[in-house]
């Protein structure tokens, strides 16, 4: 289990490793925060407070246009690519705590959940992950702002499989689900972005 963490501080593991090997180390899906704004998050963990207001990720080969404000050159997307990953929290999707769901990873704004989201339109316990064979699952608990998954609201207390790199919104909060093999393959992308901006540079 890795505690939370920057983007960044991924990168050069992915960068040393094979696919095989940070599976290996980094064996849990995650979720990375794209727009937050989450008192006491960057106090808890270490992390610069508060964290971007805007959509932050991008896919791995290039940059989206609704964030790309940066010039339209190799140098300044590999800039843009540093500034993301500098900004980007991963949060892994675990047992973290004992509590009385085992066989569930509770996520919500409450302390004592798996998954710590302490945003105001997050619930104190907003829903929960589950894995199902080699999927996994997020169902939500009837949280009063509810769950996004993309553009559909998910209906409460109905597990709904979830894809590598799904965009949901707890609320207003928007992140990007990944297994261990997407965000290496993620991370691959920043990667060869920064090395295209270096060279060109």
């Amino acid at each position: 289990m890795i505690r939370s963490m920057l983007l960044q501080d991924l990168v050069e593991p992915c960068r040393t490793r094979t696919a095989e090997e940070f599976g290996a180390k980094y064996a849990e899906p995650v979720l990375l925060i794209l727009r937050v704004e989450l008192e006491g998050v960057g106090v808890r963990e270490g992390l610069p407070t508060p964290l971007p207001s805007r959509p932050l990720v991008p896919p791995p080969r290039g940059v989206r246009d609704d964030i790309d404000t940066a010039p339209a050159t190799k140098t300044g997307v590999a800039e843009q690519l540093r500034r993301i990953a500098a900004s980007t929290l991963v949060l892994p999707i675990g047992k973290h705590k004992v509590n009385l769901y085992q066989d569930k990873i509770t996520l919500g704004r409450a302390p004592n959940n798996d998954v710590v989201l302490p945003h105001p339109t997050v619930s104190k316990f907003h829903g929960y992950f589950r894995a199902e064979g080699a999927a996994m699952t997020f169902t939500d608990y009837a949280s009063q702002n509810g769950t996004r998954l993309g553009w559909e609201l998910l209906a409460p207390r109905v597990a709904h499989p979830l894809r590598d790199a799904a965009q949901l919104h707890f609320g207003d909060v928007p992140a990007r689900y990944h297994t261990p093999a997407g965000l290496y393959d993620y991370l691959r992308g920043f990667i060869v972005g920064g090395e295209a901006g270096k060279s060109s540079a």
